[in-house]
């Protein structure tokens, strides 16, 4: 393997650290890995060519084989060891775990391959990154959108096409032949493979980019004519069909939240256009708990009262404006619709629904105002839109920088403290004895939320509970590892039982960036389940997020905003803080950034310059002639033949294609001494040197010099 090709190996190799630590957050570890890796291949390859080669026995050759087999193993649990005890608190599933420890011992194998053969590598090398980055893919390192995606598959290609050149071209081992090679005259293949690898990588960065043109302009509107037809029939589908799956998260059951993450987790649930964080969207508000099931009053159950806060309500839209959308910048005509009386400054959020999911509106807490494509909408007794927005057009809510007051009827007081008969005594017992001294809603909610933030661990994976055993007494009782709905449903409970209200919430935690098309996004992996409780000094509702490892993030005002010392904090909130200096907030940002992000700016900007640049490589190298001595002395003696041929044209003689110069020279002796032909007396002379010029032209060229021009 040539010197070009280690490096390049080398190179391929740090690329690949990178995009996966990116993707799983390694990417520290795993650039020091790999930077060690090429540091010693480096140095087995000096010792090996120093060495020279050497005959080997078949013992030897078996127990180099066993003793890589060992290191192999080595290597793959060492990988998983350490990936698995890293990740438990991830939250992310099974299945992004397994994506995580696959992907890293992948890697790790390439590097034990590339150190153990230093000076060839091997083809294992390249369908193991080809796994890597589909792994990496599949976990998130790139984004959904058609650039970024288009940008890893063009990455993708060229760096396996450059892989296989260097790992599977025929190794030179003997030096005289590379010499050989490179005195000889030949072109030379060494410049043509990347050249026309260039080439290929431009003609299809101009493919692509018309393909990706051409679609994001007719896709749009095959998709919203599809999303017309099925809407008629998706409305139709009861609620429980609406749990998990790809359908919107509604977790009544539960279960349902776990199985919306579980399934299919990297689908886009939501899109959103914001400033600050939109952090947790609610869509569903539940208020009574029935053996691990919950409900919600007028809605899963009716009962009859005079109290106006316990009935939903038909909201009329306050006026009709045309608002210009900040995804593609149309103009849509929208209704605003009043939802509370809070005149505080807010924040506008542009929602973007995914249709085929279903028609479920998901909206922040302290949500002022919505603008929607409705002529009316029903709100259910909690705050939530139930009916009446058109979710295949986008709707904009107004989020108030400050929660609004809430006046609290006692009926509905007695709805949100109910307790299930069966829990009743066993919860008060159980919340009395930790925190019956604490006075404040504020005060036992936080004090509920560090004791299962402290105590319990995250997983998505749950025990077997006794056949007839209410599932939160069970949880409470064995403190067993749990998911969101465990956490949420808990604390709810709890809350009650020391006479807070509180209300179980589900929805999606909204906190992914998506630089490539400036929008928030929240997958099918962010739902969610959470508490709000109800501050009777206050008079305000108040979130309570008791799941391990998670911060509850709302709407803030810009000054909040901008004492988020980066964008990194803003994305990984809590466990990853690089402190409050300069380095920090710029390790920060750079860690924030995904791989992707410079690789489509380079494809974009270097799609035409790029052709360009390797068709005057192509030209200058293996099609331009040749300009050395010989070259300019055939062009010159070429030119001048040339002048001579016109000047006799005009006289009618012309030069046959086998007519030699000796035979072209005699007819034209006998041409001029023809008395049928006479020319004129300043011309004589000129004809009479003719001939004797060709002749000397040709005997000149026969022996390489270089012609007398003709006087």
């Amino acid at each position: 393997m040539s010197p070009n090709a280690t490096r390049l190996i080398a190179f391929l190799l740090v690329a690949q650290a990178m995009f996966l630590g990116a993707t799983f957050r390694t990417i520290v570890p795993l650039l020091i890995l790999a930077l060690s890796a090429i540091s010693l291949s480096a140095i087995r390859r000096w010792r090996l060519r120093q060495r020279g080669t050497r005959d080997q026995t078949r013992l030897i050759g078996w127990c180099k084989r066993i003793v890589f087999v060992v290191l192999l193993g080595f290597t793959v649990s060492s990988s998983g060891l350490w990936r698995f005890a890293d990740d438990p608190s991830s939250q992310q599933g099974i299945v992004f775990a397994g994506l995580d420890i696959l992907a890293h011992a992948c890697f790790s194998i390439s590097l034990l391959i590339w150190v153990t053969l230093p000076t060839r590598g091997h083809f294992m090398m390249l369908p193991l990154g080809l796994v890597v980055v589909v792994l990496c893919v599949a976990a998130g390192g790139a984004s959904t959108s058609a650039a970024s995606q288009m940008s890893v598959s063009l990455a993708c290609c060229v760096g396996f096409s450059l892989a296989a050149h260097a790992l599977l071209s025929t190794p030179v081992s003997n030096r005289d032949a590379l010499d050989q090679r490179a005195q000889s005259n030949s072109v030379p293949s060494s410049w043509l493979t990347p050249l026309l690898m260039l080439l290929t990588l431009s003609l299809l960065l101009m493919a692509t980019s018309g393909i990706a043109s051409g679609t994001q302009t007719i896709l749009p509107f095959v998709q919203k004519k599809l999303q017309e037809q099925l809407q008629v029939s998706m409305n139709l589908g009861s609620d429980k069909q609406m749990i998990g799956g790809t359908r919107y998260v509604h977790g009544s059951t539960l279960g349902a939240v776990r199985r919306s993450i579980l399934g299919n987790p990297r689908e886009v649930a939501l899109k959103v256009y914001s400033e600050p964080i939109p952090g947790y969207l609610r869509g569903s508000v539940f208020d009574t708990y029935q053996s691990r099931k919950w409900l919600t009053v007028q809605t899963d159950f009716r009962i009859n009262t005079d109290d106006t806060s316990l009935n939903g309500r038909e909201v009329s839209p306050g006026k009709t404006t045309s608002r210009v959308l900040r995804q593609d910048s149309r103009s849509l005509k929208m209704s605003t619709f009043p939802l509370t009386e809070n005149r505080s400054p807010t924040v506008e959020l542009e929602i973007h629904n995914d249709p085929l999911k279903g028609n479920r509106v998901f909206l922040p807490q302290a949500t002022s105002w919505i603008e929607a494509k409705s002529n009316q909408l029903l709100v259910n007794p909690h705050g939530i839109v139930i009916l009446g927005v058109d979710v295949t057009e986008p709707y904009v809510a107004g989020v108030s920088l400050q929660q609004p007051t809430d006046s609290m009827s006692p009926e509905r007081q007695q709805l949100l403290l109910d307790l299930p008969t069966r829990l009743d005594e066993e919860l008060r017992q159980f919340s009395s004895e930790k925190w019956g001294t604490l006075r404040g809603a504020s005060a036992k909610a936080e004090a509920i939320s560090r004791y299962f933030q402290t105590n319990f661990s995250y997983s998505l994976d749950l025990p077997d509970k006794p056949r007839g055993v209410d599932p939160i007494s069970y949880f409470l009782e064995t403190e067993h590892a749990g998911h969101c709905e465990y956490f949420a449903s808990a604390t709810v409970l709890l809350l009650r039982s020391l006479g807070v209200p509180a209300q179980y919430v589900t929805g999606y935690v909204v906190d992914e960036y998506e630089s490539n098309d400036q929008h928030w996004v929240a997958r099918n992996q962010d739902a969610h389940a959470w508490v709000e409780a109800y501050d009777d000094e206050t008079k305000r509702w108040f979130a309570v997020e008791s799941t391990p490892g998670l911060e509850y993030q709302t709407i803030t005002s810009n000054q909040e905003l901008a004492d988020n010392d980066s964008l990194f904090d803003a994305f990984y909130s809590g466990s990853d803080n690089y402190g409050d200096t300069v380095l920090g907030r710029t390790l920060g940002w750079l860690l924030s950034i995904r791989i992707t992000d410079p690789l489509m700016i380079l494809f974009r900007v270097a799609q035409l310059p790029l052709f360009c640049v390797v068709i005057f490589l192509l030209w200058s190298k293996f099609l331009r002639p040749n300009r050395s001595e010989d070259y300019d002395l055939d062009q010159v003696s070429h030119r001048m033949l040339q002048r001579v041929d016109r000047k006799l044209k005009k006289h009618q003689i012309v030069r046959g294609k086998s007519e030699t110069l000796y035979q072209f020279a005699d007819r034209i002796d006998d041409h001029f001494s023809d008395d049928l032909n006479p020319i004129q007396s300043s011309e004589r002379d000129w004809a009479r040197r003719i001939p004797d010029w060709y002749r000397q032209y040709a005997e000149a060229r026969y022996q390489g010099h270089r012609p007398v021009p003709l006087a």
